[in-house]
């Protein structure tokens, strides 16, 4: 068994975004044993494809949370929110 198990649940259901929409959502960390985390980040990045057409933009890092100690049993949520 995993120390954690992470899901990530979207706040728009088909999960599909366009440039300019706010994709936001919870990350869900339902820790198994204790441990010691070294943080959580979520990085998100965008890209095209098509014909012929394709490019792409730089990694963008939101931290979620810091260095902590974890105990089994806990759920923790962490919220997010950046712009496509």
């Amino acid at each position: 068994m995993s120390k954690c198990d992470i899901s990530i649940e979207f706040d728009a259901e088909n999960r599909t975004y366009r440039g300019g929409d706010t994709v936001s959502g919870e990350v869900h960390v339902q820790v198994n044993k204790d441990t010691t985390s070294n943080g959580i980040q979520l990085t998100h990045y965008w890209t095209t494809h098509g014909y012929g057409n394709t490019n792409s933009g730089s990694d963008e890092i939101e931290i979620l949370a810091e260095d902590s100690q974890l105990f089994a049993g806990e759920v923790r949520t962490y919220p997010f929110s950046f712009v496509a």
